[in-house]
């Protein structure tokens, strides 16, 4: 084998194991529109002299910061659209190796609506410098590039492509926007200057974008009287907000950030008058797409999934009113169902506002009973008819109204019970009440005593005072020394029984040699 061929042979093998390889790390699914971070990205080998993210070339960086990729990492900032997008990611080496492109997905928008000023970029309405992004939004706008934005606005570049070179004033003919300016005369947005110039790289005045901004929005339509003057006029229309840079004065040069505000603002969200905003009219008229996975119109749980798929245009989708992810066309969301009919409005909305809007009709069910929850009183005196709380509730935690309940006690002598209410017998103890739904079953008790015959209104007892009970039975009680002393001892327990919070334990045997006292009293008994 010749020594030439041997060196082609190492060189190639060489040449084929130096071709870098890339590994990606996960980047954000979610963004904001403007830049993304694209990091936490690694390659296998040091030599690699440019990275590309799509058309941007970057240079590998070491932690420090001072180039030359020592520890194989980079990182871009990458202009996104709105919506979804995909980056592709390359990396070169010294021998000129190129690895396969890695997508990157990332999706910008998502964290809200976009501004007017964002619809207009992506809309390719405004721009930045040639061959850049750059807005130079500090920069004065000009009359020709005013001009320009309005046409395309209204949907009219290739018109205006069509009058390039066309003198429609005495400055424009041989002006990059000829085309635009023409169109617009011939539109009748404006009429240029008395002396048939136009002055198209003069920067333009507050009082001359509103007027325009006036006239293509169709202010002058409006029903009711509007003042004459540019600004005054868009102020009570509403095209602008009295805290616009535009409101503040008539001869003031306009800057491009504050006009692509207002405009962008004004075009998303001032309604013409059939009621569609200049961007639906003339640039997007038709809904994005959507459909929705048919659902289960009956269920018994508390969420259900609500899934569909939307066309490329859409940049939001609502489901229940909440902002929903949209992943390679697709969405799905778990939403909340209260027991009944729900009426759920899925909406698919493109970058101009328009929204293709569904409802979905889902009922939720009650389930079987599972549980029975009872409240009551522990303590019934013989004879007494009382009401217990009970309801009954499904798996999911759901009170089933109007489910039918029963209850049965343990002794027929010691009461009977209907639905919730129990009628104590003339037995005294502890008895059992079994509830009973469906097929659940709760097991209570109660303990029914003696009133020992005492008839007396015991509600009137809680918050006297044992002078008010000795008062109040004074003329049955003639005692004195150590039996008035007993009496009184036994009227401060029931006060003490009857001024106790609810839910403390009570001692049935004190509470009776009280009410034996007290019966006594009553009858004059020593």
């Amino acid at each position: 084998m010749s020594l030439i061929f041997r060196f082609l042979m190492i060189a190639g093998g060489l040449l084929l194991y130096l071709i870098p390889s890339v590994v990606l790390a996960s980047s954000s699914s979610s963004s904001s529109p403007g830049n993304v971070p694209v990091n936490e990205i690694k390659y296998f080998m040091s030599g690699i002299v440019l990275v590309y993210f799509g058309l941007f070339p970057k240079i590998p960086q070491d932690s420090g910061g001072s180039g030359g990729g020592l520890d194989g990492s980079f990182t871009g900032d990458i202009p996104l659209k709105l919506g979804e997008n995909t980056i592709s990611v390359h990396v070169v080496d010294l021998a000129g190796g190129l690895t396969a492109p890695h997508p990157v997905p990332a999706a910008a928008g998502s964290s809200g609506s976009p501004s007017g000023r964002e619809v207009l970029t992506e809309l390719n309405i405004i721009g930045g410098t040639p061959g850049g992004t750059e807005l130079r939004l500090d920069v004065p706008l000009t009359r020709a590039e005013l001009i320009g934005i309005l046409v395309r606005a209204m949907g009219n570049p290739d018109p205006s492509q069509l009058l390039d070179g066309a003198a429609a004033f005495s400055d424009t003919a041989d002006h990059w926007a000829s085309g635009e300016i023409a169109l617009a005369k011939n539109m009748g947005l404006t009429a240029g200057y008395p002396d048939a110039t136009f002055a198209p790289d003069t920067g333009v005045t507050s009082a001359e974008a509103v007027d325009l901004l006036n006239k293509i929005l169709g202010v002058d339509l409006l029903p009711g009287p509007l003042s004459e003057a540019p600004i005054e006029k868009a102020l009570e229309a509403g095209v602008i907000g009295a805290d616009s840079p535009l409101a503040v004065d008539p001869g003031k040069v306009v800057l491009k950030g504050e006009f692509y505000d207002a405009f962008g603002d004004a075009a998303l969200n001032f309604p013409l008058e059939d009621g569609k905003t200049l961007l639906q009219t003339y640039i997007k008229p038709d809904p994005p797409s959507l459909v929705i996975d048919p659902p289960a119109p009956v269920t018994p749980e508390p969420t259900t999934p609500i899934s569909g798929s939307v066309s490329p245009d859409t940049v939001t989708v609502k489901v229940g009113g909440k902002n929903v992810e949209i992943l390679d066309g697709s969405f799905t969301a778990d939403i909340e169902l209260a027991v009944g009919p729900n009426e759920i409005l899925v909406q698919a909305i493109d970058l101009v506002g328009n929204a293709a809007p569904q409802t979905v009709t889902i009922t939720r069910t009650v389930g079987a009973a599972a549980s029975i929850e009872v409240q009551g009183p522990t303590v019934v005196l013989t004879g007494q008819t009382v009401e217990f709380g009970v309801v009954v509730k499904d798996s999911n935690g759901v009170v089933i109204s109007g489910a039918c309940v029963t209850g049965t006690i343990d002794d027929p002598i010691a009461g009977v019970v209907e639905g919730n209410t129990l009628h104590a017998g003339t037995t005294p103890g502890v008895k059992t009440i079994r509830w009973h739904s469906g097929g659940v079953t709760v097991v209570t008790e109660v303990e029914i005593i003696k009133p020992c015959g005492i008839e007396i209104d015991l509600g009137e007892i809680g918050g006297c005072s044992i002078q008010e009970l000795e008062t109040r039975f004074s003329d049955q009680v003639s005692a004195s020394g150590a039996e008035a002393q007993r009496n009184a001892e036994h009227l401060k327990g029931l006060i003490d029984f009857f001024n106790q919070p609810p839910g403390v334990s009570v001692d049935l045997n004190q509470l009776n040699a009280h009410l034996d006292r007290l019966e006594k009293i009553r009858l004059g008994a020593r």
